[in-house]
């Protein structure tokens, strides 16, 4: 691919929030990435702004006791789970009494599980099935719901479909949820989505925690941890404290001459009328960070739209690789867009 230079201002970051991404190179990631933030806010649409991790609620159990056991009242029946490993079982009521036991058909089913293995929860799931979860994997009971049904089988074991706990399972839209050690995962009765693959090489906040849910925007939240936007399948992270944003590297390809960066430029709104600080810093090549003057804005109306450009100090401007990040900034300001004015950029080296 031959390609041509450019000079110019162009896009480096946008379509924000900004979602983590650790996995890929920092010069493939797409403008709405970011190979290093934190403590953004997840829900101020097309906007990098501080923010901290959104309001979630746990899932709503429902349970009834009778003759002093606690059973699950799902699909309008009890259920009930017991044993270990070999002898694990799950047992079933007669539909629609919820204040006596009544075994209904067989009554109960063997769920094959290693060890001393127990079953750790089960929930509704998958609009029609029970799901059966365990630190072995997850069975999936079908047709759950069906009132007329006195005997159930299981499915195969989903083993990727694994947790140690109850608290770090949920659904969500009907899809099965689990955090655990290799990151969080959902099921939809066909298929697996690794929804923490694009920080999988370094999970960081994104391991086994107790997970709940902003059932209003879809977002599955760790606790005090993570957040994740399950309608576009961005990461935020909110368990290392403060404030960052890195946008994607630009590289220069093999065999071309340098580039040269001119300066910052920042598309913002003033979300109140007053002054805003934004502190920022360069990198050239695999080098320190430098800090650059901090960019003041001061704006005399709230939801102010405007453009500021800052030049780059750093003493090395001209290079084969070079990034920025803004390590703080007012919580009264939001940026819309990060752009850089460049001289002689390839044009298949851009991060869009």
């Amino acid at each position: 691919m031959q390609g041509y230079t450019y000079s110019g201002v162009f896009r480096l970051g946008g379509d924000f929030p900004a979602s983590l991404n650790t996995a890929d190179d920092p010069s493939q990631l797409k403008p709405f990435e970011s190979p290093a933030c934190y403590g953004i806010d997840s829900e101020k649409n097309g906007r990098l702004a501080v923010g901290s991790i959104p309001t979630s609620v746990n899932r709503k159990d429902y349970t009834r006791s009778v003759g002093g056991t606690t059973y699950n009242w799902i699909y309008n029946r009890l259920w009930l789970t017991s044993g270990t490993g070999e002898t694990a079982k799950l047992e079933w009521g007669a539909p629609h009494y919820d204040d006596v036991y009544y075994p209904h058909g067989l009554g109960g089913l063997e769920i094959p599980l290693d060890g001393s293995t127990t079953i750790k929860d089960i929930q509704p799931a998958l609009g029609s099935q029970l799901w059966v979860l365990s630190s072995d994997g997850s069975y999936f009971i079908a047709g759950a719901n069906n009132l007329s049904q006195s005997d159930f089988e299981t499915g195969q074991l989903v083993q990727e479909l694994k947790t140690t706990d109850a608290t770090y399972a949920m659904t969500l839209n009907g899809l099965a949820i689990v955090s655990n050690g290799a990151g969080v995962y959902g099921w939809n009765g066909n298929s697996l989505t690794e929804f923490t693959r694009p920080v999988r090489s370094s999970l960081g906040s994104f391991g086994a925690v107790e997970i709940k849910a902003d059932y209003t925007y879809q977002k599955i939240i760790g606790t005090n941890k993570f957040a994740i936007d399950t309608t576009n399948g961005k990461l935020y992270d909110y368990g290392t404290s403060g404030f960052l944003y890195t946008t994607p590297t630009m590289v220069q390809s093999d065999g071309k001459e340098p580039f040269t960066v001119n300066s910052f430029v920042l598309s913002y709104e003033m979300i109140t009328a007053g002054s805003a600080t934004i502190a920022w810093q360069s990198r050239a090549e695999d080098g320190n960070w430098y800090d650059e003057e901090e960019i003041v804005i001061v704006a005399d109306t709230e939801g102010q739209y405007s453009r500021v450009e800052k030049m780059v100090e750093n003493p090395v401007r001209t290079c084969h690789k070079y990034a920025f990040r803004i390590t703080s900034m007012s919580s009264n300001v939001a940026i819309e867009q990060v752009s850089v004015n460049v001289n002689g950029l390839a044009v298949e080296a851009v991060a869009e």
